[in-house]
């Protein structure tokens, strides 16, 4: 089963931030990060010193989750709204019958 653009964008951004703090294979953490900052179109993390770029990383990892959770929210808002409606409209039909 193929991943979707913002799963694999979650997975990706998670990867940089435990390889930005554990740095074990340089070569794999940079390659990723000229990859990402393709993917994102953003291409001044290199310019950014360690610590702001951590930041930037935390920053987008969380904001990914914000943005999951706000669709996930919506889901449930819409099933929850579409539920509502089916039961006032059989509950106003059965009112009408009587």
């Amino acid at each position: 089963m193929a991943k979707n653009e913002f799963e694999q964008l979650k997975e990706d951004v998670h990867y940089l931030v435990v390889a930005h703090c554990k740095y074990k294979d340089m070569s794999m953490y940079l390659g990723a990060l000229k990859q990402f900052q393709k993917d994102i179109n953003y291409g001044q993390l290199e310019e950014m010193s360690y610590d702001e770029r951590f930041t930037f990383l935390l920053g987008f990892e969380t904001s990914l989750k914000a943005i999951e959770n706000a669709m996930n929210l919506h889901g449930e808002i819409k099933k929850h709204t579409e539920i509502i409606e089916w039961i006032t409209m059989e509950m106003g039909s059965n009112v009408f019958k009587n």
